[in-house]
């Protein structure tokens, strides 16, 4: 019999420099590397990059970017071994590409900058791969009309794939971007739909479905766009009549919206998790004021999955596939704490149903009604106990 059973743990280490806390800021804009670690935008610095390969413990390094831009970055994704960041200050003039070599001391590179937009209309909304291509979608005005911007930025000059007449400034409150297949999907809290951009067409174009009496909400850490790998997208949005946020669903399929409960969980960006073994291989989300972590199923049945209730020492400020980290610029790693298990037997009933009774140490692992505890592994019929 071999199990794992995932749950926090605090590292002891503190992410500071000179003293100072520094935690990211927002949950977007962090991104985990197999061998190089993590790394995210500073809370107090939109220009700069703290990245850790040991979790904090000794190496804590911080790249400031106003050398290559004074812009603020706005989205990222890691590419091989290079952390690809689009910037801007929305509005802004134009946008500026550049990447971090991570296997190469964090040198910087500037691809370029875009063109042709009047004078502070631009708004950076994602940047985003579809194959081996690597995208910025914005919006900007054009002789003073508002539009939606696709472009292929792996060199300079980048070039134009579509645009599309049927944005204004206030479009700029968008969900962030999620990639299917060949196709990219956002949702515009202006006009409560899904945008969607196909490579292979090179198309933008617009869901006609809507939500009712929504908007963005106010804390931006809420505008994820999750998916759950089969064939719906949750978004967070206010409702204007009672002043909550609701989770809605969405079906690819059916391009039909659901709203579902209140919900005040900011989900992880389905562009962020890299994992491909359970359980980091889901995305994940955090409450915004309490200690509670939760994971969206690859089957939704009704409810986010509360996987974890353990004692934060600060609010929550982020989540990646291993890693939260706290406004103490504290982290916490999510590990096997199978050993705060002391007993374990297997039933398997006459109806041919497993089920697990265990005893566990709950000194180290935190359990409560309603929780919903993922056990990984295998056993043989020499393991089970049938009644």
């Amino acid at each position: 019999m071999s199990f794992s059973i995932f749950n926090y743990e605090a590292t002891g280490y503190t992410l500071e420099l000179s003293g100072v806390p520094l935690y990211p800021f927002n949950t977007f804009l962090i991104w985990e590397h197999d061998t190089y670690g993590l790394m995210y935008v500073r809370h107090d610095d939109q220009t700069k990059i703290v990245i850790t390969t040991d979790k904090g413990a000794t190496d804590v390094v911080n790249i400031d970017l106003t050398g290559a831009t004074a812009k603020k970055i706005q989205a990222g994704k890691i590419i091989g071994n290079d952390l690809w960041l689009v910037c801007c200050d929305n509005p802004d003039d134009e946008f500026t590409v550049l990447y971090i070599e991570l296997d190469n001391s964090n040198n910087v590179v500037d691809v370029g900058d875009s063109a042709g937009a009047d004078a502070g209309s631009v708004f950076v909304i994602g940047l985003f791969t579809i194959g081996s291509d690597v995208h910025v979608f914005n919006m900007e005005a054009r002789s003073l009309t508002d539009m939606w911007v696709v472009w292929d930025v792996d060199t300079a000059p980048f070039v134009e794939k579509d645009t599309n007449n049927s944005a204004s400034a206030a479009n700029a409150n968008t969900s962030r971007i999620t990639v299917i297949g060949t196709k990219t999907y956002h949702h515009d809290y202006e006009q409560n739909i899904v945008i969607n951009y196909e490579s292979a067409t090179t198309t933008i174009s617009f869901i006609s479905s809507t939500i009712q009496d929504a908007e963005v909400p106010v804390d931006k850490n809420l505008v994820a766009l999750a998916y759950d790998g089969d064939d719906i997208l949750y978004l967070t949005a206010k409702d204007t009549n009672d002043s909550l946020n609701y989770l809605y669903s969405f079906s690819v399929t059916d391009e039909t919206y659901t709203k579902l409960g209140a919900f005040d969980i900011a989900l992880m960006s389905d562009d962020n998790v890299r994992g491909t073994t359970p359980p980091f291989n889901l995305e994940k989300g955090f409450h915004i004021s309490e200690d509670k972590i939760y994971q969206i199923p690859l089957t939704y049945n009704g409810k986010l999955n509360l996987i974890s209730v353990f004692d934060f020492t600060g609010t929550i400020k982020s989540i990646t596939d291993h890693y939260i980290i706290d406004s103490g610029g504290k982290i916490y790693e999510m590990i096997d704490l199978i050993g705060s298990i002391l007993e374990g037997l297997i039933y398997y009933s006459r109806n041919y149903y497993p089920y697990l009774e265990m005893k566990f140490n709950s000194d180290n692992l935190t359990i409560v009604p309603q929780m919903f505890i993922q056990i990984i592994g295998t056993y043989t019929a020499d393991d089970v106990v049938k009644l």
